[in-house]
């Protein structure tokens, strides 16, 4: 569940929108040969079938809609392959097919474990789910279609970032579902690789929680070579380039150290990059809608590929992945917004996308740069449905996450971060309450702000366990009340802001009141 009330329409009513486009995505496929079970999740945006990588990313807010966030999740993690490797998807008739050339499903198997237990709370699970996770990043970092030794970084096929049909000489049709062969051209792919690091530090937040510190301890020791690694050889000075080719191969007028592509914002939500090279690449994007290009920055890739290059005349400039607009982008772009100091940008951009689905009630994956909806025939995909999953949730997680200021850290909002940055859109008082259909637990608070005093109150109900209170650089002082009695505050740094936190058990109702210089 999901209610926010402000009095403004663009904050009440965007949940809403959100959840009937994933009402209308809800899709069961039968599994005639387990036994005529079942697996239920959200079709993606451009094809009927049940991806575990769209539905992993849309878990960023569907979870607060689903009665059993394990389910699909549990399904893919069961119909392992023998090697470590995963599907990327289920058909119709129940048939299941990984694509070769793609390189993200161990890593997004890992935080779809981690989303589901934050909303389900079931410890058992998690813990059942941990073998399976890591024969999944054994594979990602050993085969040699996934692991490049001499970089030690993950690598795929020539990609548009992402996505899955790739580049080979003299190609004259999309390739796909594709293969690895000699043809193949490996790079490296900034988002592989902040999405191994991602993974590397939920497994690392999971065994801190299960008690495990060597394994906690060897996890976080591999991801920080990772980042070093991954920061020395992919960052441009403003951005993650595309890729590091492996090969000599090049396509002629493509310059990839100019191309940013989709996963920088990914990138920065996932901790690779240092909060200052997180405020770069926001620069970066911002720059490129004051161009006015296009009606949203929130370019797949750009500038895009040469008509052709993947063996099909649709792939145009400004197409679906070849530099097409995907809200899918603005999303996550909004969530770093709010989180490395931008955050009227982040409004900006939640704005932006709420009045174009409040105008048509619809949502699409991409769009062209001059603001029309994609369409399935200028499209390479089977569908082109008005019910994007993917774009809507992340732009809701961002509104969750970077508006409201809720993020969890544990299951059932045990422990949590609550930074409200109400005041940033001209709003005075709030009410936002959040509780997971798995469980039954919520969030649930109520927001004040006081121009003239610059002060701003907020009062949490229900029990807590433990609780960082996110607060503003130039915070001048701060009261917090647990249950009636006044307890002690010390303000810390952490990144671009300052914080406090509530380390012992609230039983019934915790007031916070700030002011600002």
């Amino acid at each position: 569940m999901i209610e926010i009330h402000t009095g403004y329409p663009e904050w009440d009513e965007f949940a809403g929108l959100v959840k009937g486009f994933l009402d209308a995505s809800l899709t069961d496929i039968v599994k005639e040969w387990s036994g005529g079970s079942s697996v239920t999740g959200y079709h993606t945006p451009d094809c009927p079938w049940l991806w575990l990588r769209d539905n992993v990313h849309m878990m960023s807010a569907s979870v607060y809609l689903l009665d059993d966030p394990r389910q699909l999740v549990s399904f893919f993690l069961e119909n392992q392959n023998d090697d470590g490797s995963f599907f990327d998807f289920i058909n119709l008739d129940g048939g299941m097919l990984r694509v070769p050339t793609e390189a993200d499903l161990e890593y997004l198997a890992v935080v779809g474990v981690y989303r589901a237990w934050l909303a389900s709370g079931d410890d058992e699970w998690m813990k059942s789910c941990i073998p399976r996770l890591k024969h999944g990043l054994d594979y990602m970092t050993s085969h040699p279609s996934r692991w490049d030794e001499t970089h030690r970084l993950p690598k795929r096929a020539y990609t548009i970032d992402t996505w899955d049909f790739d580049i080979r000489d003299d190609l004259t049709e999309i390739h796909w579902p594709g293969k690895i062969d000699e043809k193949t051209h490996f790079g490296i792919m900034h988002g592989d690789v902040s999405g191994l690091y991602y993974a590397l530090k939920l497994l690392e937040e999971l065994h801190a929680y299960l008690g495990d510190s060597d394994e906690e301890e060897r996890y976080k020791k591999e991801r920080m070579g990772l980042q070093e690694r991954a920061n020395r050889l992919l960052w441009n000075g403003r951005f993650y380039r595309h890729r590091l080719p492996l090969d000599d191969f090049r396509i002629d007028g493509v310059d990839e150290e100019s191309q940013l592509s989709l996963s920088n914002t990914y990138d920065m939500n996932r901790g690779l990059p240092t909060p200052e090279m997180s405020r770069s690449i926001i620069r970066e994007y911002f720059n490129r809608k004051s161009d006015g290009r296009a009606f949203a920055e929130w370019y797949s890739i750009d500038p895009p590929f040469p008509t052709g290059i993947f063996g099909d005349e649709k792939l145009k400039p400004g197409v679906y992945v070849n530099g097409g607009i995907m809200p899918l982008v603005g999303g996550e772009l909004a969530l770093a917004a709010f989180r490395y100091g931008y955050p009227e940008y982040g409004i900006d951009i939640l704005r932006r996308y709420f009045r174009m689905i409040e105008s048509t009630g619809e949502a699409y994956l991409w769009y062209f740069p001059d603001g029309s909806p994609a369409t399935k025939e200028a499209s390479t995909s089977p569908e082109a449905y008005p019910t994007d999953g993917w774009g809507s949730t992340a732009m809701l997680a961002a509104l969750i996450q970077g508006l409201a200021g809720v993020r969890s850290g544990r299951p059932g909002f045990d422990a949590a971060w609550i930074e409200p940055r109400w005041k940033h859109a001209g709003v005075m008082e709030a009410e936002v309450r959040l509780s997971y259909p798995a469980t039954g637990k919520e969030l649930h608070y109520n927001y004040y702000y006081d121009p003239e005093e610059r002060k701003t109150v907020i009062i949490l109900h229900g029990s807590l366990v433990a609780l960082h209170i996110g607060l503003p650089v130039n915070v001048e002082s701060v009261e917090a009340v647990a249950d009636g009695k006044k307890i002690d505050v010390e303000v810390g740094d952490w990144e671009l802001r300052r914080y406090f936190a509530v380390g012992r058990e609230v039983e019934k109702e915790l007031q916070v009141l700030y002011t600002e210089t």
